[in-house]
């Protein structure tokens, strides 16, 4: 689904809030033109000028001002363990998309995006959709919807931007970024644009050092980051006829560690992506319009960790080389139908993946090395499908029923591995008036396993048992949802939603023991191995519920407050029964995230990485030409997880309680004349010390200068 308006049907009316963020449409919502106050869904939208004035300086640091978002790792050295929830469900059960296309890592072990990869640059608007929306999107649209929209012609001539970034977030920390947009609009309705965006940072030590004793080793090292983007993008826009083409070349260097609190100096990530988008939206008449959307995405990332040093002079001989190659199509073809009383979307088509990788391993100390290579298993998955998506008002039914109205949808999946299968969403609501509406949903959605949870083919010698299992089912959710928004006078909006996702045949990886070997001596005998293997299994049920509260206000013309509220909690679920034991071959089974073995019931009752948190932002233009802001955001107290070798017998993830912390950052930005602009923004104000993942650092005090030019 490109974003490529088609207007249809009679014109919205206005009232005068319009030029107000309220009175923005939305695409991603619905698959068709809306006004965000009468999307009966949980939605928010980041328009151009707001990503201008956030002071964000990543994706993941934009993110995580909004409401329900958990982002992880947007705090620290940039490249570095960025991840995120919405609602409480993974990225990888998220789907995000550039202009409607999906991008994600089929080589990956979750087939996530990592969101240091995507910058801002040559993004238009962002448009956030929260919950289930499988029917409307397919696979990996569970936890909602992250759409970025690059930006089409703008006015006919030579436009020019060019933005110089730099700063530092700590001691001995730098980061300087370049930005060159690029782009002419020919009055005919052709455009051309292109982008160039280069980042260079000096990092911290993103591990934490809790070396204290005088004299011992330390192998401390600062993790480096370094990324290029480049665009070019072709299109017209013009009557009735809309299409463009894009093209986008991600690369970037990362200096990564071992894991928490262990160093790394020697171990690095190569990513580069190739992603072609291309979308056509014909208008045939006022009520119908056609649109097809594609792209392909090729990534290839490779992992480096060479001999490190373990001591002032010596070496631990390990060494490590990796490639992996995911690539992925995704092409669509969508009818809109619109007439006074009735929104109907059409569509359907085909997403397919695939990967590859090799990789070496050599341990000096050992003597041993080991080569393994998976270009022979055409690893891939294809998955067509079918959706209709109807949005009907009661009036079609009688005029006494003209403020109820009902979206519901229904999309049909044919997958080459795991068969066919349906998914829907039924969203009633009431608009009590032009300014106020009450809505409900329930939908289904679904996730496809990852194509290495399925086939990596790495096993152990005792049992021949693999660690990909090709018998995966998709993960499944049901999620429910009722909200309330509300236009209070002309200038506060309020939303209000509370939410329930169940999440059933949660992928979780698992360690496999002896069944001949009762559970309390397992790994007491050194003289046995009772190890047999690991792998991944549906297993169990997780539920997260929550509440959301945000609101919007202009107060006069010149102050402008947003704020969002998310509260929630979850659990999981494991019943024995669940254990397939056709692929566990009845060996006792006991699980990584916790270290909990399912010879019973077991419960968790705190969710790992997913918080609390309220988020508060402030404007005010002091002049016509200058502006401050200053935003607050709150992380509540947090489980995280880390890997504990007193588990026994092998040792598996353990959680333990991260304290509460607030951030205050400030920008102010001046227009010097029509070409230029400087901003200087303070994040983390205070230079608040805290704790965002167990075992590694966090930025401090950081001070930016950004300066901009246009033409």
């Amino acid at each position: 689904m490109s974003y490529l308006i088609c207007t249809l049907g009679h014109a919205q009316s206005t009232d005068s809030i319009k030029n107000y963020l309220i009175d923005e449409v939305m695409i991603s919502a619905t698959r068709t033109e809306k006004r965000i106050l009468e999307i009966p869904k949980s939605v928010s939208l980041i328009t151009e000028q707001e990503i201008d004035k956030s002071g964000a300086t990543s994706l993941a640091e934009l993110l995580g001002m909004q409401e329900s978002l958990n982002v992880i790792g947007s705090n620290q050295t940039p490249g570095t363990n960025q991840s995120f929830f919405m609602r409480g469900i993974s990225g990888e059960q998220t789907m995000v998309m550039i202009d409607g296309i999906r991008i994600s890592d089929p080589s990956s072990v979750n087939n996530a995006v990592d969101l240091s990869e995507i910058s801002l640059t040559g993004i238009s608007r962002i448009e956030i959709v929260r919950g289930a929306h499988s029917t409307l999107y397919g696979t990996s649209a569970m936890g909602g919807v992250i759409n970025l929209i690059t930006e089409k012609g703008r006015t006919p001539g030579m436009n020019m931007n060019a933005n110089i970034d730099a700063g530092m977030f700590g001691k001995g920390t730098g980061q300087f970024t370049e930005n060159l947009n690029l782009s002419y609009a020919f009055d005919d309705g052709f455009y051309i644009s292109g982008h160039v965006f280069h980042s260079d940072v000096s990092g911290l030590d993103a591990v934490l050092d809790t070396v204290t004793t005088e004299g011992v080793f330390k192998n401390n090292d600062r993790d480096d980051f370094r990324k290029t983007d480049a665009t070019a993008k072709i299109g017209y826009h013009r009557n009735r006829l809309n299409v463009f083409l894009s093209y986008k070349n991600i690369s970037q260097h990362s200096d990564i560690d071992q894991r928490a609190y262990i160093n790394d100096e020697n171990n690095t990530i190569e990513l580069s992506r190739d992603l072609f988008n291309y979308g056509i939206d014909f208008k045939l008449n006022e009520n119908m319009c056609l649109l097809l959307s594609g792209g392909g995405s090729f990534v290839t990332r490779t992992n480096e960790d060479d001999s490190s040093l373990v001591s002032a002079t010596a070496y631990d001989k390990e060494y490590y080389y990796g490639t992996f190659k995911g690539r992925l199509f995704n092409n669509e073809l969508q009818l809109n139908y619109a007439a006074e009383n009735m929104k109907i979307v059409f569509g359907g088509g085909a997403y397919y993946e695939a990967m590859t990788s090799n990789s070496y391993t050599y341990s000096g100390s050992w003597n041993y090395e080991s080569e393994a290579d998976l270009d022979t298993l055409d690893l891939h998955t294809l998955l067509a499908n079918a959706y209709i998506s109807a949005d009907i008002s009661g009036k079609i039914v009688s005029d006494k029923l003209a403020a109820l109205s009902v979206m519901m949808g229904l999309r049909f999946n044919s997958d080459n591995r795991n068969g066919k299968y349906l998914t829907f969403e039924f969203n009633p609501y009431f608009k009590f008036s032009e300014k106020s509406i009450l809505f409900g949903n329930i939908a289904t959605g679904f996730n496809s396993p990852s194509l290495y949870k399925l086939y990596t083919p790495e096993s152990y010698y005792l049992s021949g048992i693999t660690r990909g299992n090709p018998a995966l089912k998709p993960e499944k959710s049901l999620s429910a949802e009722m909200g309330f928004k509300q236009l209070f006078g002309h200038n506060l909006v309020l939303t209000l939603s509370a939410y329930q996702n169940a999440v059933m045949n949660s992928i979780q990886y698992i360690y496999l023991w002896d069944r001949e070997i009762g559970i309390d001596t397992l790994g007491m005998d050194w003289m046995r191995d009772d190890y047999r293997g690991d792998t991944y299994l549906n297993l169990g049920r997780m539920t997260t519920r929550g509440i959301e509260l945000s609101l919007w206000t202009k107060i006069g013309k010149d102050f402008t407050v947003r704020g969002n509220l998310n509260l929630q909690e979850g659990s999981l679920e494991y019943k024995p029964e669940d254990i397939d034991i056709n692929i566990t071959r009845g060996h006792h089974v006991q699980l990584y995230e916790s270290g909990k073995f399912l010879n019973q019931d077991a419960h968790l009752d705190r969710l790992a990485r997913r918080y609390n948190c309220f988020n508060l932002y402030f404007g005010y233009q002091i002049t016509k030409s200058s502006g401050v802001a200053v935003s607050m955001n709150h992380t509540g107290r947090k489980s995280d997880v880390f890997y504990s070798m007193m588990i026994m017998p092998f040792g598996a993830l353990d959680t333990r309680l991260l304290d509460a912390y607030t951030l205050y950052n400030i920008s102010f930005r001046q227009q010097i004349n029509k070409f230029m602009t400087i901003s200087l923004r303070v994040q983390n104000l205070f230079n608040k010390s805290y704790v965002e993942l167990l075992g590694y650092s966090t930025r401090g005090r950081g001070v930016y200068l950004n300066v901009d030019f246009s033409l």
